[in-house]
Parts: C-alpha cells; sequence; structure tokens
C-alpha cells in the first residue's frame, strides 16, 4: 500500500475545503447535519486520523447539500414521476 505524504492530506483537505465553502453556504441546508449525523454513525472509523475523518465527514456534506440543491432547483422532478408514481397520481388529483 502506497504510503501518503502530509502534504497530500493537507492539499486535499485545502481542496475539499474549498468545494464546502461553495457547496455547503445556503444556511437552508443547516439541517443536513443530522441526515449526515446518520450516515456517520453507520462508519466505525476511530483509529483513523482527525484530518482524514474531516476531508470524509466534509465529502459526505458537499454531496448531500448538493443533492438537495438539485431537488431543490427541479432537476429530479421527472425522475421522481418515475420514483413515486402515487406521489404524481396525488398532485394530480
Amino acid at each position: 500500500m502506497a504510503v501518503i505524504a502530509q502534504q497530500q492530506i493537507d492539499d486535499l483537505a485545502l481542496a475539499v475545503a474549498g468545494l464546502y465553502g461553495r457547496a455547503v453556504a445556503d444556511p437552508a441546508d443547516a439541517n443536513m447535519v443530522d441526515a449526515v449525523a446518520r450516515l456517520w454513525e453507520q462508519f466505525d472509523y476511530k483509529e483513523t486520523p482527525l484530518a482524514i475523518l474531516q476531508i470524509f465527514l466534509h465529502a459526505l456534506e458537499i454531496g448531500y447539500a448538493t443533492a438537495v440543491q438539485d431537488v431543490r432547483a427541479g432537476v429530479f422532478d421527472d425522475d421522481i414521476k418515475l420514483w413515486r408514481p402515487r406521489l404524481a397520481e396525488a398532485a394530480a388529483e
């Protein structure tokens, strides 16, 4: 297994922090903390260095915030009708 240099970890942390700042800028996304916490509880990384854990946690939050933003923007509106046909039928009534 290749050893990761501290500089590589620092560079990755900086890149993820930049993405985090752009993706999680909306205060309306504050409720995502609970959703991410529920997902986070499924993992057991007690021996992982804190810097790596922070990168991983920020990556989860970025993904969640981006998905929520896509839902708000209507990116999945047509797909939702396929995924949840009863919901579309109820809305039509």
